[in-house]
């Protein structure tokens, strides 16, 4: 049995998913290649057929005993009335489906369902939705009806504007509704599409508009100044997910909140006896004079939205618990016991925009914030958010301090600097390595950079009483003494466009942490302080190493991001999750995927051994599918093999499109993750009959070499939830997207007379010629056990081969030739320069030698990189490579492993 009858058994057959988390493939035009379309307001707008879903619509007085055929033909994902989408058990089957079910008695319609060009789905029953032209007679309008032998089945709620008309089930709806539009009655005529509507959630609040942190498209913020578009924290896209709960409280630890502001009504606010630390009633944490910080923070946290005044908070449903703290020389103990206060009275984030203007460590206050990050929330732990302070003057070569407690050692306290309308750092944001994020604030003081002020709007003191009207005494021109800002709208006295500092960041990220303790209360505040620096955005182009700059720690926050799963896998062993992946490794060696041979559940790769598959005996593919985010996951995870080559592409030769000189690829199997738990992982396995290296002799001491890939598609449609969309490069698909890894490793490990080989192919799989290098180098890892400095690498090129380079110069560095042999002479040799037209393909040997065999104890393993690069005017692009690795000393094996590679 030749290998492309069995590479296509998975493990686990098929599970159905939500239709969010699976593939729509393979779409193609009905028998004929009848042009598929419909007419839209302005111009047809083209449709295809999907091969995995169609819709069908029962007669409702038949619908109890006709779902019950529904299992047969799919699983459902969408129901709407008595009208069924379904998703069939196997791909391409859809038209024989729609056939059978034609055939009921009972089914008022069914076709497959149509994608627009923007791949959203759209069902066609049996309903038509048509408007005639004022012009159209009574006549024309009848002799429409009875020529498609059509109902009118129009709503009472569509009054006069337009007709619903039901043809029969064997009358094609598209087709009916197109030709009545082209005679030239109607004013429009399509099918009544059943397509997915979702809500695009924009807060009402008459000051929204100004709050550029939350949504910034480049609007008009204050002073003349505007933002840049996205610099923002997503929290639009954020509040599709959630915009909170009531039952998670945020401690505002500050100089009170106001209990009379519409913005942070009193239900819900959570005011608890003790909860004023400063002067007053020790139950009364109400702000005195103009002290109106605490509740600008609360109001950026939690401001109600949609209540025709004020602005909007990041988590509008969460509660605020404040708890008023004093200012200027105070006891430091008076702070340890309010944050000792908020944890022990289960607050879930405690809010600090406040600290000292030093770096020193107060052992009170740091005990006191250990113990509500590991003792708050009934043992969990509460997420503690501390404002990094605002020391620096970036304009006057000034870079600050992260000043304490935002300095504090504990692991999992978020410190938070500022980025402004532009992303980039705030001048007065300080640098430093504890800082962790930054979150929009203003771009600078009036006394450091003239025109500057601050812009962040928020919530106020009711009244007169507050930032607005401005108390000035803010050490430079702006705001101005009596300065009102909003000066209009309802209650605008209570609110404020002149807010700033790190002390407006640090309360956006408690608000995010409130929202992802909405969704998952269980988050550990590690896992919560990890969901937000891994979901950061890298902006402001600083340098960030290990995916962290002194600038703008992990990054600007985005809310969105942190509310997601973040399915990945490791490309290297090295691999930190960012995208584009920086490490140097070579890509083509993911951990994430491994072999064995047998049914062991074995975690250490083997190499596949062929084997009849009419015996029952298949190999297990293992592929590991990582969560970063906090949320829980689900992708639709595809494998698939191809004849190993250093010259790679995509989709081709995965796709099983290449069949000559030999099958050269093809999909092992689909199977769903299930739910990837946030900051967790799950394996998937599938079998896998590895092709008859028999069946590639051609090849000659190339045949047992093959790879694998993996992909896991997050989306239903292109690009399938990848950050980047695939092009045909498979190599920069893989350093752009976490969801996709390569798997390539060839073992050489047999050592005879101190020698061994092996074959490998160069080949190019894209649609143009294209000039190639290839190299030869010794990893990283490999530089202890150096197989050009302790024994000697040699290829031999085919006579082909050989006879193309030289016609192209033998252009080469590094290299020592002599006929059809190269001997490799050091690190970041090659040879190139010519040229691969589409599907050529091209072997050559390989052979190691050592010149001293190394002692078993020793047993050394010495590393080797074959690189295919394409030249291009843009530089060189990577295509793939291989990796031998050489046993210096013999590794038993078994007669069943001849066939290994």
């Amino acid at each position: 049995m030749k290998p492309r009858d069995f590479f296509t058994r998975p493990f686990i057959h098929l599970i159905w998913m939500m239709l969010s988390l699976l593939a729509i493939t393979d779409c193609q035009k009905p028998t004929g290649g009848q042009e598929l379309y419909y007419h839209g307001t302005q111009e047809k707008i083209a449709l295809r057929e999907s091969s995995t879903h169609f819709v069908v619509k029962f007669d409702s007085t038949r619908l109890d005993e006709l779902k019950k055929m529904l299992p047969q033909w799919g699983e459902v994902e969408y129901e709407y009335e008595n009208a069924y989408i379904l998703r069939t058990k196997e791909e391409g089957s859809v038209r024989e489906l729609v056939g059978r079910a034609r055939e009921m008695e009972g089914v008022l319609a069914a076709n497959p369902i149509y994608l627009t060009p923007d791949d959203q789905m759209m069902g066609v029953t049996d309903v038509i939705c048509l408007a005639f032209k004022e012009g159209a007679s009574a006549d024309s309008r009848k002799e429409i009806l009875d020529k498609y032998n059509a109902r009118d089945v129009t709503s009472p709620r569509a009054k006069s504007f337009y007709l619903q008309i039901s043809v029969p089930k064997n009358a094609q709806a598209l087709q009916v509704a197109n030709e009545i539009q082209e005679s030239g009655l109607t004013t429009f005529a399509h099918p009544d599409f059943l397509a997915m509507t979702v809500k695009h959630y924009t807060p009402s609040d008459p000051y929204y508009a100004r709050q550029f942190y939350l949504h910034n498209i480049g609007q008009l913020i204050n002073d003349g100044h505007t933002g840049t578009t996205d610099a923002d924290i997503d929290a639009e896209e954020a509040w599709e997910v959630t915009r909170g709960s009531n039952t998670i409280r945020i401690a505002v630890l500050d100089e009170g909140v106001v209990s009379n502001n519409n913005d942070l009504p009193l239900a819900r606010l959570d005011i608890l006896p003790g909860c004023n630390f400063a002067s007053g009633s020790p139950n009364d944490p109400s702000p005195v004079g103009d002290g109106a910080h605490g509740t600008a923070c609360s109001g950026i946290i939690a401001a109600e939205h949609d209540n025709g005044e004020g602005v909007s908070g990041v988590a509008p449903f969460c509660r605020i618990m404040p708890v008023r703290i004093p200012f200027g020389l105070v006891s430091s103990s008076v702070y340890a016991n309010a944050i000792n206060f908020a944890w022990s009275n289960n607050a879930d984030v405690l809010s600090n925009s406040w600290g000292y203007n030093s770096t020193a460590d107060i052992p009170v206050i740091t005990a006191a914030i250990n113990s509500a990050a590991t003792s708050g929330r009934g043992g969990i732990g509460a997420v503690v958010v501390f404002s990094a302070g605002n020391t620096a003057h970036h304009a006057g070569s000034n870079n600050g301090f992260v000043s304490y407690p935002g300095n504090v050692a504990v692991a999992t306290v978020l410190t938070v600097g500022a980025s402004d309308r532009n992303d980039q750092q705030a001048n007065y944001s300080p640098d430093g390595a504890a800082l962790d994020v930054v979150a929009p604030s203003h771009l600078a003081y009036s006394s450091q950079i003239a025109g500057e002020c601050f812009e962040v709007w928020s919530t106020d003191i009711t009244g007169a009483d507050g930032y607005n009207d401005s108390p000035g005494g803010f050490g430079g021109p702006c705001p101005a003494l009596g300065e009102m800002l909003p000066n209009a709208g309802v209650n605008f006295q209570d609110y404020t466009g002149r807010m700033g500092g790190t002390s407006a960041a640090c309360p956006e990220v408690a608000g995010l942490a409130a929202l992802m303790l909405s969704v998952t209360p269980s988050l550990t505040p590690a896992q919560v302080f990890d969901c937000i620096t891994q979901s950061c955005d890298k902006v402001g182009g600083y340098t960030y190493t290990g995916g962290k700059s002194v600038e703008m720690g992990f990054g600007r926050i985005n809310a969105r991001n942190a509310l997601s799963a973040h399915l990945w896998a490791r490309d290297t062993p090295d691999d930190i999750g960012v995208e584009p992946n920086r490490s140097s490794g070579a890509i083509y060696l993911t951990p994430d995927i491994w072999v064995r041979k047998t049914h062991d559940l074995g975690t250490v790769h083997e190499n596949p051994e062929y084997r009849d598959p009419l015996l029952g005996q298949p190999n297990y593919v293992y592929v590991r599918v990582r969560n970063a985010g906090c949320m829980d996951g689900a992708a639709t995870v595809k494998l698939y093999w191809a004849k190993a080559s250093t010259g790679l592409s995509w989709p081709a030769p995965w796709d099983g499109s290449v069949t000559t000189p030999a099958l050269m690829g093809g999909i092992i199997g689909t199977q769903p993750s299930g739910t990837v738990p946030g900051h967790s992982e799950v394996v998937l396995e599938f079998q896998w009959y590895p092709p008859d290296p028999a069946d590639y002799s051609m090849f000659g001491t190339d045949q047992q070499h093959f790879c694998l890939l993996a992909r896991f598609e997050r989306t239903a449609t292109p690009p399938y939830g990848m950050t980047s969309p695939e092009t045909g490069n498979l190599g920069q698909n893989v350093l752009k997207n976490n969801n996709i890894i390569w798997k390539n490793i060839t073992v050489v490990d047999e050592v005879v007379e101190m020698a061994a080989g092996g074959g490998i192919l160069i080949a190019n799989f894209t649609k143009t010629e294209e000039r190639t290098r290839i190299s030869f180098t010794v990893p990283e890892e490999s530089k202890e056990w150096n197989i050009l400095r302790q024994g000697q690498a040699i290829v031999k090129l085919s006579d082909e081969l050989l006879a193309k380079w030289k016609r192209a110069g033998g252009k080469g560095e590094g290299i020592e030739v002599e006929g059809n042999t190269i001997l490799i002479k050091r690190e970041g040799a090659w040879i190139g320069g010519f040229s691969l037209k589409p599907g050529e393909i091209h072997g050559f040997d390989i052979q190691f030698k050592l010149d001293q065999q190394p002692s078993r104890e020793q047993n050394p393993a010495f590393l080797f990189d074959i690189t295919q690069y394409a030249l291009t005017d843009n530089g060189e692009l990577l295509r793939g490579g291989e990796r031998y690795v050489i046993y210096g000393y013999a590794q038993p094996k078994s007669p069943q492993d001849k066939a290994e590679h």
